[in-house]
């Protein structure tokens, strides 16, 4: 028998009186059983579409539950997006005339918010950068600015592991302690040269934004980023909520993963991110497939966060 579990992962059992006999189940018949699936998967959520019936986007996304997950490895820097509050990108519109015909595309210009009569949830476009950005901006400031702080000089120390010394805040004194003179050159430009708990709460936040999505020139990526915030987890406040806390962080982190496979262009702009209230992210890859290598980026992130 071959079944799919509830990550969404392929399972094979065989029965005991037949397992000397080579394997049953064989690469080929497995990889032709997964593109069963997915073809299933692209029907039905082509005949929701086409029936107009209004369902919740976590239903839609749960359909094709075998590429559920995050992404860890990007190509660095960013290409730039329009910042468009209605961003407007090419997406995925089912054919009404063929459930197996290609589909068509068409232009979709409205805000990404999704509400059902049982639970909310944030839907995010990849490829709309003002709406990833703000996104980022509520989790930092969700995650309280004493954590922030924490996470700004953890951040820091692992990009700059020699700061004080090449790079000192208060300035050199032969330069007259000029702060900005000793700033670093992968500082962002519009935060003032000090330590995270000195800066106000928009610099602090715009400081991890640029450190987050600008630094891919100096290979820090998403999954590096995870693993420092990770070594910190049990300093973070309250204690008691240091599980949700690390929630908000990975779910930045799983975001930014996507945005850099999106720059890499693994993955199509309208590739979706549902957010529920608990948290748990949902992903639905539109437009073009999604790569292999995408895929098991996503599988490998979302297993390594259980």
């Amino acid at each position: 028998m071959m079944y799919l579990d509830h990550l969404g992962q392929l399972g094979v059992v065989e029965s005991p009186s037949i397992q000397g006999h080579g394997p049953i189940f064989t690469t080929e018949a497995q990889n032709r059983f997964m593109e069963i699936l997915e073809r299933s998967e692209q029907r039905r959520r082509k005949s929701l579409v086409c029936s107009m019936i209004t369902v919740p986007a976590r239903f839609i996304s749960q359909l094709t539950s075998s590429v559920l997950g995050a992404p860890t490895t990007p190509c660095g820097y960013g290409q730039p997006h329009d910042t468009a509050y209605h961003h407007e990108v090419k997406c995925v519109n089912a054919s009404v005339d063929n459930s197996e015909s290609p589909v068509s595309l068409e232009r979709f210009s409205q805000p990404f918010q999704e509400t059902s009569e049982s639970f909310t949830e944030k839907v995010l476009m990849i490829g709309d950068t003002a709406k990833i950005v703000a996104y980022y901006e509520s989790c930092f400031k969700e995650l309280r600015q004493k954590n922030c702080t924490l996470i700004a000089k953890a951040f820091i120390k692992f990009i700059e592991p020699k700061k004080r010394a090449k790079h000192p805040y208060k300035g050199l004194k032969r330069l007259k302690g000029d702060r900005q003179s000793t700033k670093p050159d992968w500082w962002p430009s519009d935060v003032p040269h000090k330590e995270p708990d000195h800066l106000l709460k928009d610099q602090r936040l715009r400081l991890l934004i640029h450190i987050l999505r600008n630094l891919g020139g100096r290979r820090i990526t998403s999954h590096k980023l995870q693993v420092v915030a990770g070594d910190y987890a049990r300093q973070l406040h309250p204690r008691k909520e240091i599980e949700m806390k690390m929630k908000i962080l990975n779910n930045i982190f799983k975001v930014r993963g996507l945005e850099e496979q999106y720059e890499c262009r693994k993955i199509d702009p309208c590739t979706r991110i549902y957010i529920d209230n608990d948290r748990t992210i949902f992903i639905e890859f539109g437009g073009h497939e999604a790569t292999s290598d995408a895929k098991e980026e996503v599988a490998s992130e979302e297993l390594d966060d259980l």
